[in-house]
């Protein structure tokens, strides 16, 4: 009995309140697990394990993929009879075939182990967006064009293809910024229309920028 207990602790070993704390990364430090809301980790790592995990979790992402595909197809369609409904089903399987034909069904292409904190970026990120634009709006309309543009460069913390394009997007996203380029080496290429913009996107420590708040929040995401 022992032995077999010890054989099922190997092939499922236990979930460590780390691994939610992690999200795949390296532990963070105290001050970053109550920043980002993080401190209920046992939960997040068994989302995580139970959305990635074999055959159990690809199933999972198909589903959800398949409710959503035809959830927007009935908002486009707006109409509902037998037939309409019948092509909505079949248009939904078939592109989640492709997708699973093409191996873009794993824990990149359809991240649901994010879900639980998603809601710890975007409403923040909603805001930053409305402020840029009010200090873009500002700029414009002021009597004196007050604006200093920035080209600079630096390292995202980011290591995952998802994570790296979220961050660029996300600086885009925000008025008065602009992700140039995506370089070999991994860094940034940003333009910013002022000062402040810039050191709010990357801040300037020892004469090296640091990716600011965005990054980190996508970091902390699992990106």
């Amino acid at each position: 009995m022992l032995a077999r207990r010890a054989d099922e602790r190997k092939r499922n070993p236990p979930i460590a309140a780390g691994d939610g704390l992690r999200l795949g990364l390296t532990r963070p430090t105290r001050s970053e697990v109550v920043r980002f809301g993080l401190l209920f980790a046992p939960a997040a790592g068994i989302f995580r394990r139970a959305f990635i995990g074999g055959t159990w979790g690809r199933m999972i992402r198909h589903i959800v993929l398949f409710a959503a595909l035809f959830v927007l197809w009935l908002l486009l369609s707006g109409h509902y009879s037998p037939l309409l409904l019948a092509f909505g089903v079949v248009s939904s399987a078939v592109v989640v075939a492709i997708v699973h034909r093409l191996h873009v069904d794993d824990e990149e292409g359809i991240p649901l182990h994010v879900l639980p904190f998603i809601w710890r970026l975007w409403p923040w990120l909603t805001g930053e967006v409305v402020k840029a634009n009010l200090e873009v709006m500002r700029q414009i309309v002021s009597p004196r064009l007050d604006i200093s543009p920035q080209l600079f460069h630096f390292a995202p913390s980011q290591k995952t293809t998802a994570g790296l394009v979220t961050h660029a997007n996300s600086i885009t996203l925000t008025a008065g910024t602009v992700t140039l380029e995506i370089e070999e080496d991994g860094r940034f290429l940003v333009h910013a229309l002022t000062r402040e913009l810039a050191e709010g996107t990357a801040a300037t420590v020892e004469g090296e920028r640091i990716e600011g708040e965005i990054g980190q929040r996508i970091t902390a995401l699992g990106g």
